[in-house]
């Protein structure tokens, strides 16, 4: 009886150990902007913008932080801040009557510095909606090709 209980104690801690990593998030996928050393990746612009469907000047507004879990620390967030780019210039993939575009800051993207005033440019994929008009904050579509970031530089005049 007590060979069986130890027996039985040794297979639950057994795949309890082997289950574990399987219940761990998935790692993060390489940065696609970026290469080289993976603590601190170079940014590689030409490389960025051939990845990217729409690339875009503007300011960062209407930023929201997220909690960093659920009450109990247990659960990972989805996404760690929400914000809205605000237009200013196009330099690929203009779409008419866009002028905001709603982004969230995804665990695996490159988090948003602490100081976000002033011009940044972002290189982003996903389906742009035109504005619903100047008063309506601009909401991304319920399904589908969100728009999402790839990565963001600050902008500097003759870049």
């Amino acid at each position: 009886m007590i060979a069986r209980r130890t027996r039985l104690i040794a297979v639950v801690a057994l795949g309890w150990l082997l289950g574990s990593p399987a219940l761990a998030n998935e790692p993060c996928p390489p940065p696609p902007c970026r290469s080289g050393d993976p603590l601190d990746p170079a940014f590689e612009p030409e490389r960025c913008l051939a990845k990217a469907t729409w690339v875009a000047v503007g300011r960062i507004t209407q930023l929201e932080q997220r909690d960093a879990g659920d009450k109990d620390g247990k659960e990972a967030p989805k996404h760690l801040a929400s914000f809205t780019l605000k237009i200013v210039s196009w330099d690929k993939g203009q779409v008419e009557g866009v002028t905001r575009i709603p982004l969230t800051v995804g665990v695996c993207n490159r988090v948003l510095p602490d100081k976000t005033s002033g011009l940044w440019r972002f290189y982003g994929v996903g389906t742009l909606e035109p504005d619903a008009g100047p008063a309506a904050k601009q909401q991304p579509p319920p399904t589908g090709d969100r728009p999402r970031y790839l990565d963001f530089v600050r902008y500097r005049e003759g870049d």
